[in-house]
């Protein structure tokens, strides 16, 4: 017998979206919205973690007063057994939040992982399956918060990355249609654009929506036991 909560109890428990606070994040992801083109896609990254779970649900209650079209995109990395509960839970919130999901499954290939290594195969691979559902135009949304940028920029600085490493991640930059770099040939119209809508909030604020919501980690998210 499965020990998912069905989601009738899930409704029962957590907050409808309507009834979300305003906050800092929300505040942010409804000026990422209202700068985005309205004729084209945006793609929400959706691990099942706690900061892409609440980014999702953030556009989710932002798209009611900026109306664009959202899709969710899922990447089975197919590494351990925990990534199949990651699945069931995106499709369990895409369900929910009446959005349609895109579930990608990922194929390191061998040679990428003897000359890489597995995490920065995962996360190029990752980049790339997430890269080949955009169209020109599109944008895809990732969930790096504050903490994750304050992380990048001390291991830039201990890896002596230099200046360009220690600029870490920037809130937004072009990307190529089908995940390469964008070329300098390449015209502004045919890229799409990648987004770190939540970058200049902390985790701990995050956290606190989500518990003010009514989520519950374990049910409403998935922990990664990697970390």
């Amino acid at each position: 017998m499965s020990l998912s909560p069905s989601l009738d109890s899930l409704c029962l428990r957590v907050q409808p979206l309507s009834e979300m606070a305003e906050s800092r994040a929300l505040v942010a992801v409804r000026e990422a919205l209202e700068a985005s083109d309205a004729r084209r896609t945006v793609w929400i990254a959706l691990s099942g973690g706690l900061d892409s779970v609440m980014l999702a649900r953030l556009a989710a209650r932002a798209v009611k007063d900026c109306p664009r079209r959202l899709r969710l995109v899922h990447v089975h990395h197919g590494l351990q057994a925990a990534n199949d509960d990651f699945e069931q839970l995106a499709r369990r919130l895409a369900s929910r939040l009446g959005l349609p999901l895109s579930v990608r499954h990922l194929a390191l290939a061998e040679t990428a992982l003897k000359s890489r290594g597995l995490e920065a195969a995962a996360r190029e691979g990752r980049l790339a399956a997430l890269s080949a559902c955009l169209a020109a135009g599109d944008s895809l949304w990732l969930a790096q918060h504050q903490d994750d940028q304050a992380e990048t920029l001390l291991l830039n600085a201990l890896r002596g990355s230099g200046g360009r490493g220690l600029a870490a991640m920037p809130p937004e930059r072009a990307l190529a249609v089908g995940g390469a770099s964008p070329g300098r040939d390449q015209r502004a119209h045919e890229r799409a654009r990648l987004l770190r809508p939540l970058l200049g909030i902390p985790r701990h604020e995050i956290l606190t929506l989500a518990r003010q919501q009514g989520l519950q980690a374990g049910q409403d998210w998935c922990e990664d036991p990697s970390n």
